[in-house]
C-alpha cells in the first residue's frame, strides 16, 4: 500500500485531534472531581474509637459537604489534588502567604441534633474529627461543662456559631 504525501498530512491531523480530544476529557474529568471533592462531598476513614459502638475505627463515612454548606478553599493548599504542589518548599512558602480566610458556601440547612459532624481539630489538621451533635445553643447561652475527665467547672458564653 502506498502512502501519498496528503494522505499522511490528512492522517496526522486527525492523529493530533484524537489527542485533542482525550486531553480535554481527561482535563474535564480532573477539573470534576476537584469540584465534587471541594463542593460536593468527600470520603473520610473514622481515625478513633470515640463514637463506639455505632462507628468503629477504620469506618468510612461520606461527608456530605452540601447539608451545611461546603468551606471555601483558604489557599491552594486546601484544594484537593492542586494541593501536592505546596509540598515543594517554595510553592509552600508562597502559598503560606496566601489567606482568603473562613467562608462557606450557603447549606441547605443548620446542623441538627442527632447528626454527624466532621471537623479539623483546632490543635491538628489531620486526622478529621467525627463526633455526634448533642444540642444546640444561641448566641449568650451558658455552656457548663462538668464531667469527670476536667477538675475544674469552666462556664463559658457562647458569642458565635
Amino acid at each position: 500500500m502506498k502512502w501519498n504525501l496528503i494522505g499522511q498530512q490528512e492522517s496526522d491531523k486527525i492523529m493530533v485531534k484524537r489527542k485533542i480530544v482525550w486531553i480535554a476529557v481527561i482535563s474535564l474529568i480532573f477539573l470534576g472531581v476537584i469540584a465534587i471533592r471541594m463542593f460536593i462531598g468527600e470520603p473520610c476513614s473514622v481515625p478513633s474509637a470515640s463514637m463506639k459502638p455505632t462507628i468503629n475505627v477504620g469506618d468510612w463515612l461520606w461527608i456530605d459537604k452540601t447539608t451545611y454548606g461546603a468551606r471555601l478553599p483558604r489557599s491552594f493548599a486546601d484544594i484537593p489534588i492542586i494541593n501536592v504542589f505546596t509540598w515543594f518548599k517554595p510553592l509552600r512558602l508562597v502559598d503560606e502567604k496566601n489567606n482568603c480566610g473562613n467562608k462557606r458556601m450557603r447549606g441547605k440547612r443548620m446542623p441538627r441534633i442527632g447528626d454527624l459532624a466532621v471537623f479539623e481539630s483546632p490543635e491538628f489538621p489531620h486526622p478529621l474529627l467525627v463526633k455526634r451533635i448533642v444540642a444546640r445553643f444561641r448566641i449568650g447561652d451558658t455552656i457548663i461543662i462538668n464531667t469527670k475527665n476536667y477538675y475544674e467547672l469552666y462556664h463559658t458564653k457562647v458569642s458565635h456559631f
